[in-house]
């Protein structure tokens, strides 16, 4: 038993009067006192009674004596130890006296002990021992501790708390009911106030004297719930909640008048406990649980439809994602399915992600890679790396790439001698990705059938699915099986797999009660058990399989039951009725009962690890373990965690790694943590990712959570804009922008000197992977943003301003080279926003700022890039001998700098102003899309695949343009890149209208329509929106759905046509045929006239936007004359007609070169149709069929002459 150290007496009785009395700031003594202190003390009496006296002044000086030091000697130890609680001592002495504070859930309570008063005779003395006793016997019976008992105004009260268990509030309302019925026994009165909730735990006072203490509104409560009680167990709401939802606990409840207490504003609802009949609740220490056999249970029928997917998955790919809520058992299920079919003849990959390595390149596939490829199956070490170099180049030998070696190094930590100490990272990425392809694909080349199970699939790195992606290209029959919580998304990697695979959703749904039944028996090792039992679990779990496991484990964990030799159970003698089983009502507080359960160090070594995150390596824990006399035994910890089944070690990493079993289980323990707690770990471990790891890149997204998490903000900003950098750098967008997101949030708390810098760079970026998620107002507005702390002026134009206007604007320059090529590349991508939307103004107005800033800088590189910009520019403004110039300046420039983008950009823009001009250079733009895949540049990949679409278009190699499409649709899914996918849509729309398939091209514009309406941060995307809607009324009208049509009609008269953008101008043509015959077609009147379509207003703005086409962009002149001409003839201006048809032939012939055939097929068969001269019509569609027919491609029928 525990032993307490109590004060009582008259004077306690007295202090509290002379408490009563004083105000803030005074010091009242009690006439006794006084009378003891007068000679020394100057003072007065309250009120004239000279039972109180305030103290003015203390006339003498006096040091107190030092407390000499206490040495106790063992003979006194154990007497001592006496007046510590047992949990206290506990953590003493394995050295966590100053980490023993937490804050967790307890029940609270307070005893009054009303009649019982002591004055310091004897027969009070015994009376009180005996009062305490009964009290210290009921708590100590429901796992209570005691905190303190004290005798003050209020009279004798203890102070207990209940917090080892899940059901402490069904405990805490025991123990007091108990209480009241034995102290009445002994004639003693109690009154019991008992509360639940967040508590500080710990240690209070200095380091000479200090004590174990409860602090918390909920301390706080139940003491006022205590005076209130009037001889009865009182509690509040909560308490009353979480002791109701268990049954069969034989309390009941009466809801009393709600109360006003001191310090809550609101009315506090309380309740009275009672008893309806004797009974006993124990719960104590646990055996292990069996969830991998529990949690197959019951999945026979999702296991035959997942069989038989995988059977007839012979030919084709095929995709299942296996989704359920957490702890139902995904992984699991799919370890039993790949044991289903081991002996099938299916060769099997199994790859698992894991959130510390979503960002590592190819993780996921090491496993499978060094087992199945390089047959090592051990950790790799040190001590193993010659054999492993070994195995390596022997796998290498087979494929012919020894040579590429070192590209395996960072995966597999080895040394291999680098051969091209100057290939790109990115370049050095992409080819490992095709390494491991082909590895895996000689490895498995022979398999009838490949499977790929892929668990926590949303955890797996985009390198990894890289891989996967290729071998899908390789293999006939592959089958993916990915698992996937509910709440996660479908990892945008797989999305191109999605697109040419066939797709299946098992969902795993909650166990019956029999399945329930049945994990019940194999975790308590039984034959049979009570249907009542089964029933409470199967209710409490919800059937969800780990928590019927943890909710069994519990029976034993708690004597509930004992399972007997033959097999079946056998109840506590105590137990009444199974009613009385008191589970835990959530998952949360049955984790957290868990935890307590373990040894106080175990429980410690869980928090320390939950800091780190999910998983931990063995020697980051040590390193960082703050008890430096317990690290020896840290392994001895681990390994009665791995048994408890709170962490699993993770296989094949460098150094050994485990992670919890749970995220719940992360969360419970870290919650269990103070903020300082957390925040001396959190330094530590930080310290730790850049003292031991010689490149901290990787890990540089974990520093700014560590700094953040500690409070260190300008750190945490730091890394993570660091972090935010090498994602944009491999374009993962949303990962990025929520990284520059965090990094700004955290920096706008830190108080620095010089804070626009950063501020800019952090806004810069962001707004960065908004423009090339196509996302325009969000990204103008953040790269209005960073211009302003930047102190450069915003681009704004006066309406009627000219070109010439721009070119007198100047920069505001700091003389800080950071921050002006900071402002360089906020110009450069606003000049890109300005051109999307039309906006031709401000587009020069950027270009010229962002030249005026490079010249400062004297960087060829930047002044290259915005020569580039100037030069398209002046193009799209029809001034094509300025546009000569800045090319040409750009491509002097970059000869001197030896930087590929830059390079990339400038032959970019110069294949992009031939073709612009009717000289298409499809080899140069594949060398440019080259450029661009090896830099990583996705947005501009994406628009120079674009503009090889049209030259193939052009060209009527229709087959390549659909290739472009796809290529398009594949790295939108692959970086969940919206406005690519939209752009591979309408590539795709536009073959397909050339080869008059026009249900297809309805099918991808009706999706790219949906996407886009789906997503509204693309509203500012004026190009995007414009074509997908003209190519749609393009598809209706040839479909011959003139209803839609008309709809689709009125929505663009609503919309500005841009100038700028010369692949609209093919959509533009096709609107003016649309127009005209509308404007023609009796049955079409109808319809523009209900939905007041103004087609004679459209077709004016439509010629107006195709003329200045025509000036800028001289591949778009014949159209544009032949399209006047048609325009003229509808009109009845024949000779006009006839005149601009001529000419647009000419042009044709001018200006479209041979490799522009289906261009100029075109024009001779449109213009064919509206020939007066029969010689000479026939001519003309002799000349056009002949191209056609060399193209093998059909040709629709004028629709003017229809």
């Amino acid at each position: 038993m525990r032993w307490e150290y109590l004060i009582g007496g008259q004077p306690m009785l007295e202090i509290a009067h002379a408490e009563a009395a004083a105000k803030s700031g005074d010091v009242v003594l009690t006439g006794r006192t006084w009378g003891l202190v007068s000679e020394h003390c100057k003072g007065r009496m309250i009120n004239g009674e000279p039972a109180l006296w305030l103290l003015e002044e203390i006339s003498i000086k006096f040091k107190p004596p030092a407390n000499p030091p206490v040495d106790p000697d063992l003979s006194i130890q154990a007497s001592l130890r006496s007046y510590i609680p047992e949990t206290i001592r506990k953590r003493i002495d394995i050295g966590l006296s100053d980490w023993m504070a937490e804050l967790r859930r307890v029940t609270v309570m307070f005893v009054q002990l009303t009649n019982l008063t002591f004055t310091g005779r004897d027969e009070e003395t015994d009376k009180l021992q005996h009062s305490f006793t009964h009290m210290q016997s009921a708590i100590y019976d429901y796992s209570g501790i005691i905190r303190q008992f004290i005798i003050d105004d209020k009279g004798s009260v203890l102070v207990a708390a209940f917090f080892q268990h899940e059901d402490d509030p069904v405990r805490a309302l025991k123990a007091g009911i108990n209480i009241i019925s034995r102290l009445k026994n002994i004639n003693v009165n109690s009154s019991i106030g008992v509360t639940t909730g967040k508590v500080f735990l710990g240690a209070v006072g200095s380091s000479i004297r200090h004590e174990f203490a409860m602090v918390g509104d909920t301390v706080n409560l139940a003491a006022r719930l205590m005076v209130v009680a009037n001889k009865f167990v009182i509690c509040d709401n909560y308490t009353f909640q979480a002791a109701n939802a268990y049954p069969g606990t034989l309390l009941k409840f009466l809801s009393l008048n709600s109360i006003r207490v001191k310090g809550k504003s609101t009315l506090i609802p309380i309740f009275k406990a009672s008893l309806e009949a004797s009974g006993d609740v124990l719960v104590c220490p646990s055996l292990g649980d069996n969830r991998e056999e529990a949690a197959i249970v019951g999945r026979e029928e999702e296991c035959d439809l997942l069989l038989k997917f995988i059977e007839d998955g012979l030919s084709g790919k095929k995709i299942v994602f296996v989704e359920g809520e957490e702890g139902i058992g995904k992984s699991l299920f799919l370890s039993h399915v790949r044991e289903r079919i081991a002996n099938q003849g299916c060769t099997i990959a199994n790859i698992k992600g894991d959130s510390a390595n979503s960002m590592t390149p190819l993780h996921a596939w090491r496993r499978f890679t060094l087992e199945r490829i390089f047959k090592f199956a051990k950790p790799v070490a040190e001590n193993s790396t010659e054999e492993l170099r070994a195995a390596v180049l022997e796998s290498l030998s087979k494929i012919n790439s020894v040579d590429a070696a070192p590209l395996l190094n960072d995966s597999f930590m080895l040394s291999f001698p680098d051969t091209r100490p100057g290939l790109e990272p990115n370049a050095k990425l992409a080819e490992t990705v095709s390494l491991f392809t082909k590895l895996i694909a000689k490895e498995v080349s022979d398999a009838q059938k490949f499977v790929v199970f892929i668990d926590d699939g949303d955890l797996v790195d985009r390198w990894s699915y890289e891989v996967l992606t290729l071998l899908s290209k390789v293999f006939i029959s592959l089958v993916i099986i990915i698992s996937r919580g509910l709440t996660s998304t479908i990892p945008s990697e797989t999305k191109s797999l999605i697109e040419t695979s066939e797709v299946f959703h098992l969902r795993l749904s909650p166990l019956t009660s029999e399945s329930t039944r049945e994990i019940i028996l194999q975790v308590l090792q039984a034959k049979s058990i009570p249907n009542a039992v089964v029933a409470l679990i199967h209710e409490r779990s919800s059937g969800n399989p780990y928590f019927t496991v943890l909710l069994a484990t519990s029976l034993l964990e708690s004597n509930a039951v004992k399972v007997l030799p033959h097999g079946e159970c056998e109840f506590s003698k105590k137990l009444k009725n199974v009613e009385d089983i008191a589970l835990p009502d959530t998952l949360e507080n049955l984790i957290t009962s868990r935890i307590g359960r373990l040894s106080s160090k175990d429980q410690f070594v869980l928090k320390v690890a939950s800091v780190v995150g999910m998983q931990f390596e063995f020697r980051l824990l040590t390193m960082i373990y703050p008890v430096p006399e317990d690290k020896g035994s840290l392994a001895q910890s681990i390994e009665a965690l791995q048994a408890m089944n709170f962490i699993e070690p993770i296989p094949y990493e460098k150094e050994p790694t485990f992670q919890f079993t749970q995220t719940a289980v992360r969360d419970c323990c870290y919650n269990l943590l103070l903020f300082e707690q957390r925040r001396l770990l959190h330094v530590s471990v930080a310290e730790w990712y850049k003292e031991f790891n010689d490149d901290s890149k990787p890990y540089d997204h974990l520093l700014g959570y560590h700094y953040e998490c500690a409070g260190d903000l300008s750190n945490s900003s730091l890394h993570y804009k660091l972090a935010a950098d090498e994602a944009l750098a491999q374009y993962s967008l949303k990962k990025a922008a929520n990284f520059y997101i965090t990094a700004f949030k955290n920096f706008k708390n830190v108080q620095s000197a010089n804070q626009s810098g950063f501020y800019a760079q952090l806004l810069n970026g962001l707004a960065e992977c908004f423009y090339r998620l196509g996302q325009y107002k969000k990204a103008y507005f953040y790269f209005e943003s960073a211009l302003k702390y930047l102190g450069q002026p915003l681009p704004r134009m006066k309406t009627g301003s000219s070109i010439k206007d721009v070119f007198r604007w100047k920069s505001s320059t700091k003389g800080d080279d950071a921050l002006c090529l900071e402002a360089v590349r906020c110009y450069e991508n606003l000049s890109v926003i300005f051109y999307a939307v039309g906006d031709k103004s401000k587009m020069v107005n950027c270009v010229h700022q962002a030249l005026s800033l490079s010249t400062v800088l004297d960087s060829k590189a930047e002044l290259a890039r915005i020569h580039v910009l100037l030069s398209l520019s002046s193009k799209v403004s029809g001034d094509e001998t300025t546009a000569d110039k800045q090319l040409k300046r750009a491509q002097e420039l970059v000869s001197c700098v030896p930087h590929a983008l830059t390079f990339a950009n400038v032959l970019f823009y110069a294949t992009l102003k031939d073709a612009l001009n009717g000289i298409p250079s499809p080899t140069d733009f594949k060398s440019v899309l080259e450029m661009y895949s090896r830099a990583f540049e996705w947005t501009k990949w994406c628009e120079a695949t674009q503009l090889l679409s049209m030259c193939s278009l052009w060209a009527g190699d229709f087959g390549e343009s659909l290739e472009a499409g796809k290529r398009l649709l594949e790295c939108g899914v692959k970086y969940d890149d919206v406005v690519t996918s939209i752009t591979g849509h309408l590539v795709q729309a536009r073959a397909h209208l050339g080869r008059t398939e026009y249900s297809a091209a309805l099918q991808w514009l009706m999706e790219a329509s949906r996407i886009f309406e789906s997503e509204e941060n693309l509203t500012f995307h004026t190009s995007l929106h414009l074509e997908t809607m003209g190519l749609l009324a393009c598809a209706y009208f040839r479909s011959s759905d003139f209803a839609r049509t008309v709809e689709v009609v009125h929505d663009i008269l609503h919309m500005e046509l841009l100038e700028v953008h010369f692949h609209l101008y093919l959509m533009y043509c096709e609107l003016i045929v649309i127009c005209l015959a509308l404007w023609l077609a009796p049955q079409c009147e109808a319809l523009t006239s209900k939905c007041s379509v103004d087609i004679k207003g459209l077709l004016l703005r439509l010629y107006n936007a195709l003329s200045h086409m025509a000036k800028a962009f001289p591949v778009c002149a014949p159209r544009a004359l032949m399209r006047k001409g048609q325009v003229d003839w509808v009109l009845g201006n024949a000779k006009k007609a006839k005149r601009n048809l001529e000419e647009a032939l000419s042009l044709a012939a001018e200006k479209l070169p041979s490799g522009m055939k289906y261009e100029m097929a075109f024009c001779q068969f449109e213009v064919g149709f509206l020939l007066e001269d029969e010689l000479v019509r026939e001519a003309v569609f002799k000349k056009g069929a002949e191209q056609l027919a060399e193209l093998k491609v059909p040709f629709p029928p004028s629709l003017i002459s229809n």
